[in-house]
């Protein structure tokens, strides 16, 4: 599950990344998706 989550955020962060949007918006939605990635990792739905 968890190489999926990784490469489905690689596309997100890849339109996150092109669209148009501020860069302190752009961090902050970056941000999130790390933390609930990392939380993903820590509770281990692999």
């Amino acid at each position: 599950f968890l190489d999926f989550w990784l490469s489905f955020m690689a596309v997100v962060s890849t339109f996150i990344y092109m669209a148009a949007i501020d860069n302190a918006s752009k961090r902050a939605m970056q941000m999130g998706v790390s933390i609930l990635t990392a939380l993903l990792a820590e509770n281990g739905p692999t």
